[in-house]
């Protein structure tokens, strides 16, 4: 499993970005690599989340790359289930970089 992300920053902008929310994956059972998702590439959704490896965030961090992202609601609505669910997935504490 993916550790789980300390940090985020939301951008506002047209920027593309990958929406992997409910997009189907495909796992290899005897590989332990990530998991193959056909994700849609979108824009104009909204603002939206990104969460960078290293937990670092500068000016250009909202327009280069591409991101599997969710719209800042999306992120809402699941930390509000998760929060709100008995599940063995639990939001942690995250700190939010305002967007520049």
């Amino acid at each position: 499993m993916k550790p789980q992300a300390s940090s985020s920053r939301g951008c506002s902008n047209s920027r593309p970005w990958a929406w992997c929310l409910d997009a189907p994956c495909v796992a290899v059972k005897d590989n332990p690599s990530p998991a193959a998702c056909r994700c849609s590439v979108v824009a104009n959704q909204g603002d939206y989340v990104i969460v960078t490896a290293d937990g670092q965030y500068n000016d250009a961090s909202c327009t280069t790359g591409m991101y599997s992202s969710a719209t800042v609601v999306e992120l809402d609505q699941v930390t509000d289930f998760l929060k709100t669910h008995d599940t063995p997935l639990h939001p942690g504490p995250i700190k939010v970089y305002p967007e520049k």
